[in-house]
């Protein structure tokens, strides 16, 4: 359904789960005009990006404006920050983003620590380093280690919407789908938006469904502004 805002949504609980006792998944398309407004836009979300782009040879990205935007969103619902262990949740005090990147014999999720705290620009240099890294595989223990909350995106694959498998302990990963026009209802009328989906996978023994719809709606709101959001 989409609403006079131009985001939809869909919740659903599955009784297993080949990471989790119980996975709730929920997406929501959210309109992205500003996040694919291109790279003047991505500039404005960092005061840096302009040296970093010209001294360091970085090109933001969709997925630098996701890990930032996500990191940010994540401090106001902790829960989704959580993990579940032997003792059951436990809180994680940093923010680190583990970010899935693509290898020769498979996935391997690169972590971006501390990513609520680390500007736009440094969330990108430190991206494409792991990103290189992975390639060549390079990466270290430490590279993959103390993710808090899990990002894949399979947009530049033209995919539009998948659900992904939790990361144990973790206790959520965000999927993300390409930006494509679709045409939506705005305030009762047809018109045509650039439209993303964000699929989340949560452990219902961390978070509840409304938790989850929390954190979804306030991210597809932080995601359809990321100047603002990371102002």
């Amino acid at each position: 359904m989409i609403g006079s805002a131009g985001y939809g949504a869909h919740v659903r609980r599955c009784g297993s789960d080949q990471a989790t006792d119980g996975s709730l998944f929920g997406n929501m398309s959210t309109p992205a005009d500003d996040a694919r407004a291109g790279e003047h836009r991505r500039k404005q979300c960092s005061r840096n990006a302009d040296s970093v782009e010209k001294d360091r040879g970085v090109k933001l990205t969709h997925t630098d404006l996701l890990v930032a935007i996500v990191a940010r969103v994540l401090k106001k619902h902790p829960k989704m920050n959580a993990m579940w262990g032997g003792k059951g949740i436990q809180m994680n005090p940093d923010i680190n983003i583990s970010v899935a990147m693509a290898v020769t014999d498979g996935v391997v999720g690169a972590v971006i620590p501390k990513a609520d705290s680390t500007p736009l620009a440094d969330i990108s240099v430190q991206r494409r380093d792991l990103a290189e890294r992975a390639r060549g595989g390079k990466l270290k223990p430490s590279d993959v280690a103390n993710g808090t909350f899990s990002i894949t995106n399979l947009g530049m694959y033209n995919i539009d919407a998948f659900n992904a498998i939790i990361a144990p302990p973790q206790a959520a990963i965000l999927a993300v789908g390409r930006i494509a026009d679709r045409v939506v209802a705005v305030n009762g009328q047809p018109a045509v938006r650039a439209m993303v989906t964000l699929t989340l996978s949560s452990d219902h023994r961390v978070v509840d469904g409304a938790q989850a719809a929390l954190f979804l709606n306030d991210l597809a709101e932080a995601f359809s502004s990321p100047a603002n959001s990371l102002s």
